[in-house]
């Protein structure tokens, strides 16, 4: 600690170590009242209990419904092509969100392709609401995966009618 004194003020050396010692002192003193102060002007910390909700029955949480098997006959009445691909998915053992989403790997494609003509076949829906069924596509998609799916069929047509021909002869 550096303490500028004057010097000249000063008989001896040990003035000014008594000076200083003094000035620590009053320093010391005033620090003290100033925490004193500060502590005083705080106000006492409250302690509350914490509030602890109790837990409402599963009931009030959220509703049961009792009657899932009524809304998913309805579901399936007012959606039966949406019903037939969901449940398609399940007999092939492909996911649903694999079918409609936008992986282009050749085993979903194929699988996609394949349910597009089905629902295209058995149902009176237009490309656009076809479409909206696989994930948004565009009515075009549906349109090349129905010429494919056909193509492909007319092909195989074709080899069976070649096979019972030359079995034939």
């Amino acid at each position: 600690m550096n303490i500028h004194v004057e010097i000249n003020r000063y008989r001896s050396e040990a003035e000014i170590h008594l000076e200083a010692k003094a000035r620590r002192k009053r320093f010391e003193i005033a620090g003290r009242r100033a925490l004193v102060m500060k502590a005083a002007a705080l106000p006492a910390p409250v302690t509350e209990k914490p509030f602890i909700a109790q837990k409402a029955p599963m009931w009030e949480l959220r509703p049961v419904e009792f009657d899932a098997h009524v809304r998913e006959w309805n579901w399936r009445a007012a959606n039966p092509a949406h019903a037939y691909l969901k449940d398609r998915c399940i007999e092939i053992g492909m996911a649903y969100s694999k079918v409609v989403g936008g992986r282009v790997l050749h085993e979903i494609v194929a699988v996609r392709h394949q349910l597009i003509w089905e629902i295209y076949d058995k149902f009176p829906l237009s490309l656009p609401q076809i479409g909206r069924m696989f994930g948004g596509r565009d009515h075009t998609s549906i349109l090349y995966a129905v010429r494919k799916v056909e193509a492909k069929m007319k092909i195989e047509e074709e080899a069976v009618v070649k096979m019972v021909a030359e079995a034939l002869r």
